[in-house]
């Protein structure tokens, strides 16, 4: 009548066993929100992602956000059967809307200053022999 029970159940595991896959996982977690999204702050551009940097657009975001840029070769155009699209033209995109420089016009801005770089600044980027 005397029953005899065999220890027959699961080995209990330490504690100590446990930690690290949890603390990889928090280690993983926590390297993969390094890097900000698009519409995330930023103070640098190095706190965001690859292909992006940390711009300020005043009137539409308060603060810094990180902003996606992409290059664009001119001189590869899908559509060329027009004349003034087989040629690449040096221009600056709202280059008078300067970030803290008043209107010299006397007319009031209807835009919002992007431009960080006066168009002599770009010039000298771009082409630094001129």
């Amino acid at each position: 009548m005397g029953r005899s029970f065999s220890s027959t159940a699961a080995p209990v595991r330490p504690a100590a066993l446990a930690a690290p896959p949890l603390l990889l996982f928090l280690l993983l977690g926590l390297l993969g929100a390094a890097a900000a999204n698009v519409g995330d702050s930023c103070s640098t551009s190095a706190d965001c992602g690859a292909g992006q940097w940390c711009f300020d657009c005043e009137p539409q975001l308060s603060g810094s956000h990180c902003v996606r840029s992409a290059a664009t070769n001119p001189f590869q155009l899908i559509n060329n059967s027009l004349p003034f699209n087989k040629y690449a033209y040096l221009t600056t995109h709202n280059a008078y809307a300067i970030v803290g420089e008043p209107s010299h016009t006397g007319i009031p801005r209807v835009t919002f200053d992007n431009q960080e770089d006066t168009v002599t600044d770009q010039l000298n980027v771009m082409y630094p022999t001129f």
